[in-house]
């Protein structure tokens, strides 16, 4: 019996689902964007940690948990041991690649084929060396000696000069494997256990030159990534490893911190999802349940317990749930797909294209199912507590305290008493109007306070920068430099406006004592090299344009005196929150060139800008910088690593394809371009107002189905009243005109209270954007006009339609009559 009650049950509730078609797809389309929300709201949570993660994870060129220098054999097999981890893996450092045609730092290592993965190595084809003289080197090194970057190269020789301990060496090698290099990560040359242990030995008892030699760096990896700075500390001290240098991986560093900020503020858009979706789910139930008053009140008089009608009301939501979950989660899924790589892009050097974890969705469907199940509640209680005369005489309208007014025969002030009569759903209207007006403020506000020219002055100062083929990607490598015979060829070419380059060399640098003891003031007693010399010291070459581009911090830049070749200028140190330096203008600087000394003058603090850079710093170290011809001749070199210019706007798309085909040509050539950044922004900024228009077009649609849903329950429970109005001498105009004044209300109140929202909204978005150097808040009225003409027609159509169609199927005297019933 208890079955066939059940299975009745879902045979009624999907019965009314099929006749009510107008409700059920009202239903549907609500649970489709609310599920378009979450799913918006999820991804943005989940998609966007993920791909910092991931960018996080390629520019620290690693994936593991976290990492343990210089652990010795006995203390790696304890740790092979320890029940915590979920794997682990090493690799030994050996020296350095020394060919002519590689102009980046190569390192040659013993590596685990676990750690290579881990490290963005893992073979495209091969395997990782086993015999002796077997090493596994990047497709880019194989192409730099002419060689297949494909598997014909497998078991092939390869010639390869190479440094250990300071040592020059060569030899005859076997190519066991190849990667491909990412541009974010540094290039290595596996080697086999046993050719690192020989050459080891070899150079057992020499004066270790490279402090890294022979050192074993172990990686490990947990089950989870929950607290896992306390497993990481739990660790090395149960491996007795504590005293060693150890880290965590940047990309998990802080994932068990929650910013209470961000943690509140995912609180607070999810509860306004939920409060959305909740007005508009349960208004449509409840419309459902008040029109089919007579249906429930039947089933009463027939048996069906107040169990059995919700569960008949749960089984409708199941429905609906059932087909439209699915849809809203690849709809939002979709929406995400499609401008967040836009929203990313400038700060990103990866292109996002994985998919997210189940976990998103799971959490999306979720939080979906249980506001849909939350918002039929109260409906379902109301349909099961509904008796035959209860369901008979059913009003809905309460009518609160009676006041009395001497304008309350006034079109206008009888529209407000209707409004202010249900105030609940009152609020459920303006707020999720309001709601939409606030978001559509934000986005808007954002995307045009973003300044361009500032954005553009931060990225790249000129129309085109030009270098070696490696130096915009570049981790530490030397600088390689740009070939002569091209630089010299684009000096000559037309349209170029203003134009300037720099060279550069490192040096070490002898600090007298008064320069050294500041040294040490500014980096700790702890400075890392204690001989008075500042070593790897970048020394500059500029020429007259990238001088003007400097701006002093102590002294004064004098252009005249510094082509003197008598002075220099000198950097803050790198660790300086002030931007301190060891030097003072004034002071004299010595410095080592060719086995001789050359004396200086300190002319003034400056920093060079980033952009004119070779893109990396020491932190033990200032930099010092030279007129061009200055250091040309000491240095005996004419080098230039990067060379940066403008050019006339009607040359731009010449140089654009001229440079871009010199970068395609295989040729130690690249460049960047302001166009290129320009686009960057660009994308940017029309993805992020594009996402604000279709996340506040959802809210509005949502807003504008909860006002027609509220409007229609609110005209259709009063149907009786506005006949017996009619029916004392108020003509249909005189309905119509207090309809809209209703809805105007509605909408009046909405569009106020969004304008006072925004404006502390929009304050406090300025103040968390403050780091954002290329963001100014300005206030635009002009957001807040779309919004009200769109209330104002939606304020004059809807109560019309509604009012419209009802007396068109129902007349008066039927509605007189519904009244006595």
């Amino acid at each position: 019996m208890k079955q066939n009650i059940q299975y009745l049950c879902r045979k009624l509730a999907v019965k009314k689902l099929l006749e009510s078609k107008a409700q059920t797809i009202c239903m549907i389309v609500s649970v489709i964007l609310t599920t378009v929300l979450f799913t918006t709201a999820f991804s943005a949570i989940f998609y966007f940690k993920d791909s910092i993660r991931k960018v996080v994870m390629e520019n620290a060129s690693w994936t593991a948990h976290g990492a343990v220098a210089e652990v010795t054999d006995e203390q790696y097999e304890t740790m092979k041991q320890n029940p915590d981890i979920s794997d682990i893996s090493c690799y030994q450092h050996l020296g350095f690649l020394k060919e002519e045609t590689q102009d980046e730092v190569v390192e040659i290592e013993y590596s685990e084929d676990t750690i290579a993965k881990w490290m963005n190595f893992g073979l495209s084809w091969g395997r990782m060396p086993s015999e002796k003289y077997e090493v596994a080197l990047s497709q880019q090194l194989l192409t730099s000696k002419n060689m297949p970057s494909d598997s014909s190269a497998e078991g092939t020789p390869i010639h390869l000069r190479y440094e250990i301990n300071g040592t020059r060496k060569e030899g005859d090698f076997i190519v066991s494997g190849a990667y491909e290099k990412k541009p974010t990560s540094n290039e290595v040359l596996f080697v086999s256990q046993a050719f690192f242990e020989e050459e080891l030995l070899q150079v057992s008892g020499e004066e270790n030159r490279d402090s890294m030699l022979g050192k074993r760096v172990v990686e490990v990896m947990f089950p989870d990534t929950s607290h896992i700075d306390k497993k990481m500390e739990q660790f090395v001290t149960q491996t007795g490893v504590q005293d060693h240098t150890w880290f965590l991986n940047p990309a998990y560093a802080d994932n068990s911190q929650t910013d209470p900020g961000i943690a509140a503020a995912i609180v607070f858009v999810l509860f306004l999802i939920m409060c959305c979706a909740y007005f508009i789910i349960s208004n449509i139930f409840y419309i459902s349940v008040m029109q089919d008053t007579r249906f429930y009140g039947s089933l009463s008089t027939l048996g069906f317990t107040k169990k059995e009608i919700r569960r008949m009301i749960r089984i409708k939501s199941d429905v609906l749930c059932l087909f439209s979950i699915p849809v809203g989660l690849a709809s939002g899924f979709l929406l995400v797909r499609s401008f967040l790589p836009k929203i990313m892009q400038p700060f990103i050097t990866i292109d996002i294209r994985d998919i997210p974890g189940p976990l998103m969705f799971v959490s999306a469907a979720v939080f979906a199912y249980v506001t849909v199940r939350i918002s039929c509640r109260k409906p379902a209680r109301m349909a099961a507590e509904m008796s035959p005369i209860q369901a008979k005489r059913y009003v809905s309208v309460t009518s609160g305290k009676k006041k009395f007014s001497r304008n309350g025969h006034k079109i206008w002030v009888m529209a407000w008493k209707n409004v202010t009569r249900e105030r609940l759903k009152s609020v459920c209207i303006i707020c999720s109007v309001m709601i939409c007006i606030v978001l559509a403020s934000f986005f808007y506000t954002m995307s045009r306070g973003l300044d361009m020219d500032i954005y553009l002055q931060n990225a790249i100062r000129n129309d085109f920068i030009v270098g070696g083929s490696s130096y915009f990607n570049r981790m530490e490598p030397d600088p390689s430099a740009i070939d002569a015979v091209l630089l010299q060829t684009l000096k000559q070419a037309d349209g170029i406006t203003q134009s300037g380059g720099a060279c550069m060399c490192e040096l070490d640098v002898p600090l007298d004592d008064k320069a050294y003891q500041k040294l040490l003031e500014i980096a700790g007693e702890d400075y890392f090299y204690e001989d008075g010399v500042m070593h790897n010291t970048l020394v500059y070459g500029l020429d007259d344009y990238i001088f003007s581009q400097m701006t002093a911090t102590n002294g004064t830049l004098d252009p005249e005196k510094f082509q003197t070749g008598n002075y220099i200028v000198v950097s803050g140190f790198f660790q300086s929150p002030d931007n301190e330096s060891c030097y003072e203008p004034g002071d004299k600087l010595k410095l080592p060139v060719g086995g001789r000394i050359v004396e200086y003058t300190v002319m003034a603090v400056s920093e060079l800008p980033y952009d004119y850079t070779v893109r990396h710093r020491y932190a033990d170290s200032v930099e010092l910088y030279l007129p061009s011809q200055e250091w040309m001749m000491q240095m005996q070199s004419q080098d230039y690593y990067m060379y940066a210019f403008d050019v006339t706007k009607e040359c731009q798309p010449q140089w654009e394809n001229q440079l871009s085909d010199l970068a395609d040509s295989g040729r130690e050539f690249a460049y960047q371009s302001k166009s290129t950044f320009r686009k960057q922004f660009q994308g940017f900024s029309e993805g992020f107002l594009l996402l604000g228009i279709a996340v506040s077009t959802i809210l509005g649609v949502i807003g504008l189905m909860n006002f027609i849903n509220v409007l229609y329950s609110s005209i259709y429970d009063r149907r009786h009243e506005l006949a017996v109005m009619q029916s004392m001498g108020m003509g249909t105009r005189q309905v119509y005109g207090m309809l809209i004044a209703e809805g105007g209300y509605y909408m009046l109140t909405a569009w106020i209270c969004g304008i006072l929202f925004s404006l502390p909204v929009a304050y406090y978005m300025m103040v968390s954007l403050s780091d954002i150097r290329y963001f100014h808040y300005r206030f635009y009225p002009q957001i807040f006009l779309i919004p009200g003409l769109i209330g104002c027609l939606t304020a004059l159509c809807v109560p019309c339609f509604i009012f419209y169609t009802m007396n068109k199927k129902e007349d008066l005297i039927h509605r007189l009559r519904s009244g006595q019933r």
